[in-house]
């Protein structure tokens, strides 16, 4: 929330289709793995964008907190979303106090998978980047729908999720190529088949990018006026496509 403006105007900004939108978007419709590269303060609306990436990465100097009670007002993605990512009761501690907590802290908690020093932040996160890259694209998509799918259902809807997807996989292109060149004792050569393509890196300090194969994204990042904001968007074939 912009706080200047909620003094001036006296009252809380209209949230329907900015930032809601955006963490709906991110966990339903963008098929893409999302990598988030986090440094220095990351409060509030920007902690939810953070936590709805993937993966997350962060550098030594990161503190993540949720402020608002301090402040008078509620909180949207800190009840949504921090609340389903660890344990409730630090959950709560957290939201009903306002505290920061640092880059160890959010690590031993699972809310971010590195840290490292703010130098390394960028480096680190595209070698994650460029790992999946090098993986079959269908691949990475069915894993990701199969994995969030099946959040919070039964085991066996989890079951029959994941089996719709892995038997979805087993005749393409890609799935051949991968078991050829195992056999081949080579590189596999991965063309998608027109799936998803590349991943995308949310963080500071990188020139605003499209974000191919997802038209709605720039529109809902826009409308969030997140300051996790720019992207950057990576095709498959370990390239950078920055527009």
């Amino acid at each position: 929330h912009d706080l200047m403006e909620m003094r001036t105007s006296g009252k809380m900004a209209d949230t329907t289709g900015s930032t809601d939108e955006l963490y709906l978007f991110m966990a339903t419709q963008v098929t893409k793995p999302i990598i988030a590269a986090v440094n220095g303060i990351c409060l509030a609306q920007g902690a939810g964008v953070a936590l709805g990436a993937d993966i997350r990465v962060a550098s030594e100097t990161v503190q993540f907190g949720w402020p608002q009670a301090k402040r008078g007002i509620s909180s949207i993605s800190g009840p949504v979303i921090l609340g389903q990512r660890i344990p409730i009761g630090k959950a709560l501690e957290i939201l009903l106090t306002g505290d920061f907590i640092n880059a160890t802290e959010a690590l031993e908690l699972g809310l971010i998978n590195h840290v490292v020093p703010p130098s390394e932040l960028m480096s680190k996160t595209m070698e994650i980047a460029m790992k999946i890259l090098d993986n079959a694209p269908l691949a990475v998509r069915g894993m990701k729908a199969a994995t969030l799918r099946g959040m919070d259902k039964p085991l066996t809807e989890r079951l029959e999720i994941a089996t719709q997807i892995y038997d979805g996989l087993q005749d393409t292109a890609d799935a051949k190529e991968g078991l050829t060149a195992f056999l081949e004792k080579r590189d596999s050569v991965f063309r998608g088949n027109g799936g998803v393509v590349g991943c995308i890196v949310l963080g500071r300090g990188h020139s605003r990018s499209s974000v191919r194969s997802q038209p709605n994204a720039n529109r809902c990042l826009s409308r969030a006026q997140t300051r996790l904001a720019p992207l950057r968007s990576l095709p498959a074939g370990r390239g950078v496509a920055n527009r």
